[in-house]
Parts: structure tokens; sequence; C-alpha cells
């Protein structure tokens, strides 16, 4: 064969270069798919608007420049979304769909315009983005009034479709605290009443301070730094506070419970900032991780076990100052939170309950039923809790170690260090054994105490107050060495209390 007689056949040219066979078998899917969310229900609809959406695509992608096809991609994607609206869809679904046909149709129109008004439109497109990014910036408090004006009536939607806002702050004037989201899955239980359930948090640190998550059968696994700042924006997208004050018959219930899980004594946090109920948008997003955590996550030990419910967590870990590290004055109004502080010690955490949902991603905290003639609230079930600080805090008249023990044959093994507290200053590791103890004293040798298992530590430790000293013998290993540690306040948990019911915890001393 003649070289000229050869096809070459151009990279950025597609093969198939008619894009309406790919368009028609789009439309046809997209039009079968919202006729038929309209008189059924089924997890089977969603082939229709996803394979109907990616032959749109594919069809854009043979005729970028038609604005014919740009439109009929544009149609297909506005029934797709229609389609997710009808079959009862996360909103998130509708919402993609959307965007995707809004860009379709704007796309057509710019390649009908003339030459000169395709480069407006253009210009125009990317000042609004960067007009967005400064009033993101500009309404960071203390905002100024126009670029908050700006954000809340122009740019929000497309700023928070795009995720445009918690970083483009820029941590101005300083770095507000992380927000995290933790979940507590209870599973059905056994007929003599054991009970199953485990922890999620999102994200989560290791003692090494590196990302780490438990996989859907307990397995631990380690992921990248870039995976973490993405589950901080996760967690980011339920911290929108409605700003909606407690009513007088919320308060009252809330007080009604102080003795068995108490408010937050901290002088910052006043009995109705406690209450932060999430507005509209941040209540979608809870049901959907509920929904998501729920269908995804098994028990570890017996994965057989279908889930009840989930409890969910919106968690604030302050970020402490280098003045707040080194606070010893105990007048101070936040010495219980902030007196000679870990950056990750659990009192640093906040705790907000959210609600309770079933597998399906339904409030199972909050029940209404409404008068149909009226349309007025005639009955309302409410979990008292609900939306409210549960508070992590510490007992200044008990003395602990702060760690997580297991007995072993020649004492107690350390399993755990709790960040932050007694153990953790005195340089102890996981796996140090402790098998002996006595109480430290300047002008007095007290005896020693073999210590063979965690109620004999623990009955003894118990006797003491934080800032009392002990001394331990310690081994690591072939090594055997004695380590004097300062006792500081026992971790009360209230977020254990709520979530599992039962507040001690045999292995933390």
């Amino acid at each position: 064969m003649a070289a000229d007689e050869l096809l070459v056949h151009d990279e950025e040219t597609p093969i198939v270069q008619n894009a309406w066979p790919v368009l028609i078998a789009a439309l046809l899917l997209c039009v079968t798919g919202f006729v038929v969310s309209i008189v059924a229900r089924g997890s089977w609809l969603w082939c229709f608007p996803v394979f109907g959406v990616f032959a749109a695509g594919l069809a854009v992608y043979i005729q970028p420049r038609a604005p014919l096809v740009l439109a009929a991609a544009g149609v297909s994607a506005l029934l797709a979304k229609f389609t997710a609206g009808n079959a009862g869809w996360d909103w998130s679904a509708g919402l993609f769909f959307g965007v995707a046909a809004g860009v379709a149709l704007f796309s057509a129109v710019v390649l009908l315009l003339p030459r000169p008004a395709q480069k407006v439109a253009v210009s125009l497109v990317i000042l609004f983005h960067f007009g967005g990014i400064l009033s993101a910036v500009t309404s960071a408090p203390p905002p100024a009034w126009v670029g908050q004006q700006a954000w809340t009536y122009i740019f929000r939607p497309y700023l928070q479709f795009m995720y445009f806002n918690n970083a483009y702050h820029f941590y101005s004037p300083e770095p507000g605290p992380a927000s995290l989201v933790w979940f507590f899955i209870e599973y059905e239980e056994d007929a003599d009443g054991t009970r199953y359930y485990r922890w999620i948090k999102v994200p989560e640190l290791d003692d090494d301070g590196r990302p780490i998550e438990y996989g859907p059968t307990g397995e631990r696994r380690r992921y990248p730094y870039v995976n973490y700042t993405r589950r901080l924006s996760l967690a980011e997208s339920i911290n929108k506070p409605s700003k909606r004050a407690p009513t007088p018959k919320i308060l009252e219930d809330r007080v009604k419970l102080a003795d068995a899980i108490p408010t937050h004594p901290v002088q910052r946090f006043p009995l109705p900032a406690q209450y932060q109920e999430p507005d509209l948008m941040a209540k979608q997003w809870l049901a959907s991780y509920a929904r998501h955590v729920a269908r995804t996550y098994r028990h570890e030990a017996a994965p057989h076990k279908k889930v009840k419910s989930v409890k969910v967590y919106r968690v604030t870990h302050l970020i402490l100052n280098a003045d707040q590290m080194e606070r010893v004055d105990s007048n101070h109004p936040d010495w219980l939170l902030l007196k000679n502080r870990h950056f990750y010690d659990p009192i640093t955490y906040l705790p907000v309950f959210v609600g309770e949902f079933d597998v399906d991603g339904n409030l199972l905290s909050l029940k209404r039923e409404f008068n149909l003639d009226n349309g007025q609230l005639a009955k309302e079930e409410r979990d008292p809790l609900l939306y409210w600080m549960i508070p992590i805090l510490q007992d200044p008249n008990k003395g602990a170690l702060g760690i997580e023990t297991e007995d072993v044959a020649d004492g107690v093994r350390i399993r755990k260090l709790v960040p932050g507290r007694a153990a953790f200053r005195a340089d102890l590791r996981a796996g140090d054994v402790i098998y002996a103890i006595r109480r430290a004293g300047e002008n007095r040798t007290y005896p020693w105490y073999d210590v063979r298992t965690t109620e004999e530590l623990r009955d003894f430790i118990e006797r003491m107050r934080p800032g009392e000293v002990v001394e331990l013998r310690i081994r690591a290993g072939d090594d055997k060495h004695e380590v004097f540690v300062r006792l500081m306040p026992r971790i009360v948990d209230y977020l254990k209390l709520h979530a599992e019911g039962d507040i001690t915890e045999r292995n933390k001393i």
C-alpha cells in the first residue's frame, strides 16, 4: 500500500464523529427514567439517569462545539435531576445532575453568540468565580458588610457547591476549631441481652498523629494526609448551626436531666449556647451520613448482626494556644477545660448530639404529628438531649493515671495511653508492664504493693487525689525501672454514658 494511502487518525478527533445516535439513546433513557419514576419506585431506577447522563456526556465529547448537542445533553441531565427527585434519592444526586444541566445549557447559549460576546461571557464567568472567592475571604468574622451581603445573596450556592468557603477564609484572623463527626453504631442484641456496638470517628488519628480509618469489618489502615483533609470537609459540612434558640420547654427538659448528664460547667458555654441545632442542609447531610454508615460498617466480631440505629455526634476539637496550654491558675473561669492541656486531651473535645437515625437515615430522636385539617403541630416526641452539648469532664476529687490496661501473667500491661494525661506526661509507653506501686512522698518512705490485676491497681489509685505522686515499677522488655507519675483528675466521659448507657470502664485507670 502506498504511503499516501495510509489513513492517519488525529488523536484529538473522536473516532465516531456523529454524536446524535448516542444522544438520542441518552434522551430515550432519561425520558424513560423520568416517566417510570412518576409511577414506580425502586433501587433499579438508577440505571436510567446514570446511563443516560453518561451517554449524553459521551455525545458532548464527540461534538463539544455543537450547540444543539450541548442543549440536548442539558435536557437529558435536567430529566435525570427530576428522576432523582421523584425517586426520593439523596438530594446531592439531583444537585449533581442539575449543575451538569446548567453548565451544558449555558455552554450551548455561549456557542450561539458572536465571537466578541463569547469573550465577554467567559470573562464574566471568570470575574464571578474570583468575586465569589473574594466574598468568602471577606465574609469571615468579623465580616465586611459588602462581602457578607455578596456571599449571602449572590455567591453562596456556587461557593457551597464548589466548597470554596472554609479553606478560602485563609484562617483569618485565627484558625477556628476543627469539626469532627463521630458515629455510634448499635446492632441487634443476642437473646441473652448481649449488646454489640462500635464507634466510627471521622477523621481519626493514631497515637503518632497519622490518619487512620477502620474498614467495614474492623481492619485498621492508614491513608494519605490529603484524604484526612477531605474527611475534615465531611465534618465541616454539618457544622452549620441554624442559630435557632431553644424554647422554654427544651430548656426545661434539659435541666431535668442535669443530674444524670450535667451541662457544661465552663462559663464560656452558657446554657442556651450549648443547644446547637443544625440548619436544614446540615440535617440532610446528617441523614445521608447515617444511612451510609449503617449500610457500610458491620460489627467486627459479629458481621451478621443487623444495625438497629446510628447515633451521630458533631464534635468540635478546640485548638489550644500557648497561653492556654501553660495556664495553671485554678481561679480562671476556663480552668476545668484548659488547665495545662495537651492538644488531644479528651476534654478539648466538645460533642453535640445531632440525632439517632435508623438504617434508612430517618431521624428517630424527633417525631412529629400534624393536624391534617389546619396543618398545625399536634404532637411531638423529642429526645431531651437532641442538639445539646454532651460534656466530657474531669473529676477534681479523684486521681487517675490515664491508661487502658489488660491483665498479664506478671502484672498489668498498658494497652493505650490517653493523650495529655498523667501516664502520657510521665513518658510511659504502650506495652510497659506495671508490677508494683507505692505512694511517693518527700519526707516519708512508703511501702511497695505488688500489682497483679487491674482491680488492684485501680483500688490503689482511687484512694488518691489529683496532684499526688505515685512511683511505679515498670518492666519494658528485659529492662526494669521506676517512674514517678503525678496523678491528674479522672476523666468523666458523659458521651460514653449517653451513647452506650454505661459510664464504667473497667480497663481504664
